[in-house]
């Protein structure tokens, strides 16, 4: 069983390198905003608690969108040769609780992958999806905004993994295929 997790800056690719590992090596990809609108669709107890905090223009707490990831992995595992976290965790604490989900459950994180691009590259692909999918806060001044959140919140997420010897950086510039090459010979090698 192959577990992972891929988190990068906006624009960094990793939703489409999610889809690219997840397709090659038959892992579940596990999206918390797809896990979390499915609670809600499904009106559960557990939906109706994250529905709350959406409705009213809140970040769902850790503890909710934790017990929304057991709930999933429970029921996903037996079935799946492994899983991809895309963009979850953002940050050391939730990575902290991600990793004791995970030990309850007798798994682990195998590989970290952080995908990386200059700013430049990032604004510019941030922008050029803006215009093609025409959603408006894909512009640069909240692009830079989004940047500067990210790169305040990540440390503690690279330091977490760093300190597990799972942390793999990889250049996220370039066409999607060349991202992949890098991506599918760090996971070949490991």
């Amino acid at each position: 069983m192959l577990n992972l997790v891929i988190f990068g800056p906006p624009g960094s690719g990793k939703g489409t390198q999610a889809t690219y590992i997840k397709e090659k090596y038959e892992l579940y990809h596990l999206s918390t905003g797809e896990m979390l609108r499915k609670e809600m669709a499904l009106k559960t107890e557990l939906g109706q608690k994250v529905e709350n905090f959406v409705n009213n223009g809140q970040l769902v707490p850790d503890e909710l969108v934790s017990e929304v990831i057991k709930k999933t992995l429970t029921e996903k595992i037996p079935q799946e040769s492994g899983f991809i976290f895309d963009g979850y965790p953002r940050n050391g604490q939730q990575a902290q609780i991600l990793e004791d989900i995970l030990k309850s459950l007798g798994l682990k994180i195998d590989i970290a992958i952080n995908l990386t691009a200059s700013d430049p590259e990032l604004i510019k692909r941030i922008v050029l999806r803006g215009k093609t999918s025409g959603r408006t806060d894909d512009n640069e001044t909240i692009i830079k905004e989004r940047l500067v959140i990210y790169y305040n919140n990540v440390s503690d997420l690279i330091s977490f993994y760093e300190n597990r010897q799972q942390l793999h950086e990889v250049n996220g510039e370039g066409n999607p295929a060349q991202v992949f090459a890098r991506i599918d010979k760090l996971i070949e090698q490991s």
